[in-house]
């Protein structure tokens, strides 16, 4: 879980567009995390869940134009750490607006990140 008073100013949060997404790249992270040493505790998912499913840092409901309101909100003041939000590519009018040509992620500015997640195989 995200606790901001314990955060350093590089830390990253990591904000997903599905309830699972963020339960999935834990568990990822978790498994690759001793390969970047310089990152240790340094990365924190933030948790949520749907509106009365309880359990997580937050009840809200959450879906790609959601997760974009938020992320240009974040981007419009200077956050003290990464705000890294992770959406997956299955709406390509949303992907094409959000990604800059030839990059796999979006500086948005003020430590405001998107990423798009890619399918493999």
């Amino acid at each position: 879980m995200v606790k901001r008073a314990m955060m350093s100013t590089d830390d990253i949060v990591v904000l997903t567009e599905g309830y699972t997404d963020w339960k999935h790249m834990e568990r990822a992270w978790d498994k690759l995390k001793g390969d970047y040493a310089e990152l240790d505790g340094k990365v924190h998912f933030y948790h949520y869940h749907p509106k009365g499913k309880g359990g997580g840092e937050a009840e809200f409901e959450m879906g790609d134009a959601s997760l974009v309101e938020m992320c240009r909100q974040f981007a419009k003041i200077r956050q003290p750490h990464k705000f890294v939000f992770v959406s997956d590519a299955d709406n390509p009018k949303r992907t094409s607006d959000l990604m800059t040509s030839g990059s796999e992620y979006k500086t948005w500015g003020n430590n405001v990140f998107w990423f798009f997640l890619q399918k493999c195989g």
